[in-house]
């Protein structure tokens, strides 16, 4: 390992690099190297000062180039103090939004005119219009139905292993031409206007989601007179009722933190056993 291995942080550069950080301690290094050439001019001339000021300009850059920051502690207190609506300004906010999704709003909001709640219950009345869910045995909330449960796997065998993300997004109900996609790894993002509105953490979470729409378009008598935005929000809270992955084990659910280079939240996993994808993620903080 290179000396510049051992000072580099890769968690906090690169892909990862927090751009808050970045320009708060580039403020800091301009205003610190300020104050150098200031002092040092007083004490010991003008020349000595600049040169001052140059060597700790250029170690404080070098640091933030490989560290991703200057004062130690800056990612501890950008994740514990910068609030979120900041965060999101330079796109690092935490999702906000069941799924992963990062768009801030519901889309069943305007259409219940009350957002306290009452869009997820929205959300619910529709799953329970459309025979997918019903009430759980002990009555304190909603489980999957038999029936649906079976027709989901049905319409599963006839997904792709892979399906192709643009093809998928638009059978979940978005508008082909006013969306992009892309993936990262095993995730799939799609955005409108560069604006990340919805995710998928996994292929298997596509595929349910296909195979859940399909179902839908066809049991849900209101499917037709929803929003593309609202579909794919339905689709998106039905995934999780799963209790079985495309491979055929468990979905099972699990907390941890996660932590990023602004953030760290605490979310609920649903993940399939015996592979370890993740079907669906929310914050719970």
């Amino acid at each position: 390992m290179s000396a510049l291995d051992r000072i580099r942080r890769p968690e906090y550069t690169g892909e990862n690099r927090c751009m808050a950080c970045t320009y708060v301690n580039a403020l800091l290094t301009v205003l610190f190297t300020a104050a150098l050439v200031a002092i040092g001019a007083q004490l010991l001339g003008l020349v000595p000062a600049l040169a001052v000021g140059a060597a700790f300009a250029v170690l404080a850059s070098a640091s933030i180039w490989l560290r991703g920051y200057l004062v130690p502690k800056t990612p501890t207190l950008t994740k514990r103090y910068m609030p979120d609506r900041m965060l999101r300004a330079f796109g690092k906010a935490p999702p906000v939004g069941p799924g992963g999704s990062a768009a801030a709003e519901n889309p069943f909001e305007d259409s219940v005119g009350d957002p306290d709640g009452a869009a997820e219950t929205e959300q619910e009345r529709l799953l329970l219009d459309a025979g997918a869910v019903e009430p759980c045995e002990d009555g304190t909330d909603l489980c999957l139905t038999e029936a649906f449960g079976e027709a989901w796997s049905a319409a599963l065998t006839d997904v792709p292993e892979d399906p192709d993300p643009s093809v998928a997004a638009v059978e979940v109900g978005f508008d082909a031409e006013a969306i992009g996609v892309r993936q990262y790894g095993e995730g799939t993002v799609v955005t409108e206007n560069s604006r990340r509105i919805f995710e998928w953490p996994s292929t298997p979470a596509k595929r349910l989601d296909v195979a859940g729409a399909r179902i839908l378009a066809d049991e849900l008598p209101a499917w037709a007179g929803l929003t593309p935005p609202q579909r794919a929000a339905l689709v998106n809270g039905l995934r999780v009722f799963a209790e079985e992955c495309p491979d055929g084990s468990e979905a099972t659910l699990s907390e941890e933190v996660v932590e990023s280079c602004c953030t760290s939240h605490t979310v609920v996993v649903l993940e399939c056993a015996d592979s370890g994808d993740r079907l669906f993620e929310w914050r719970t903080d």
